[in-house]
């Protein structure tokens, strides 16, 4: 009997497993075809030190272009400029991976031109900046007349990546089918201890 338990045991562990390292996490995805041709720009509300997130772009035929992004303090940008201007070091360290961060998400909207399908930068300090760039670009999605919808799309904390919708269910289909006929085989084995 404790056989089985440890089996089952494993058998679920190794489900879990395999899960998570499918990430099967259904995110959502940009349909632009609703917007008008038009530049877009929003910004968030400036914290006590003046300091915001602000996001441009142009939609040209029903696809993202001039993509700008990043961190400001009143109209400057976070930017190498910074850094020459600064002697502590950690602040230099901290403004360099502000930097980093938003170059990062600007380079991939340039390859992948759908925010909810970047990943959140792997090196990155803390949350706010990824928070305000998927918060800006569904803002200015849904303002001229795009939508986020629902898909396939998976992301990990590395990299994006967009698998067809068959894809994604295949697997948790797979594992779901794979852990009932586990169980069952474990069941029928108990029978057989129990006969």
């Amino acid at each position: 009997m404790k056989k089985v338990k440890k089996i089952t045991g494993f058998i679920i562990l190794v489900m879990i497993l395999v899960v998570s390292m499918t990430g099967v996490a259904f995110a959502a995805s940009t349909d632009l075809t609703g917007m008008k041709d038009d530049i877009y720009s929003a910004q968030t509300t400036p914290d006590a030190n003046g300091v915001n997130f602000k996001m441009n772009f142009t939609v040209e035929g029903g696809k993202v272009a001039n993509f700008t992004f990043g961190k400001f303090s009143g109209a400057n940008k976070f930017s190498s400029g910074f850094i020459a201007a600064v002697s502590d070091q950690k602040q230099k360290e901290a403004i360099q991976a502000t930097v980093d961060e938003q170059d990062y998400y600007t380079t991939q909207m340039a390859s992948v031109g759908d925010a909810t399908k970047v990943a959140k930068y792997s090196k990155a300090i803390d949350d706010s900046m990824y928070t305000a760039f998927q918060t800006l670009w569904k803002q200015l999605v849904t303002q001229g007349g795009g939508k986020i919808v629902e898909d396939g799309t998976v992301t990990t904390s590395t990299t994006s990546r967009s698998n067809p919708k068959t894809g994604d269910s295949g697997i948790l289909v797979y594992v779901i089918i794979a852990g009932a006929a586990l169980v069952s085989m474990v069941g029928l084995n108990r029978k057989k201890l129990t006969a």
